[in-house]
C-alpha cells in the first residue's frame, strides 16, 4: 500500500474517532 494513502487513512481515522469521541462527550455533559 501506498505510504501517503495509510499515513491518509489513519489520519482521517483518528479524527473520525475524536469527533464521535467530542459528540458523546458532550451529549452525556449537556
Amino acid at each position: 500500500m501506498d505510504t501517503n494513502l495509510k499515513i491518509a487513512l489513519i489520519t482521517a481515522f483518528c479524527a473520525l474517532s475524536g469527533i464521535f469521541a467530542f459528540a458523546t462527550v458532550a451529549i452525556v455533559f449537556s
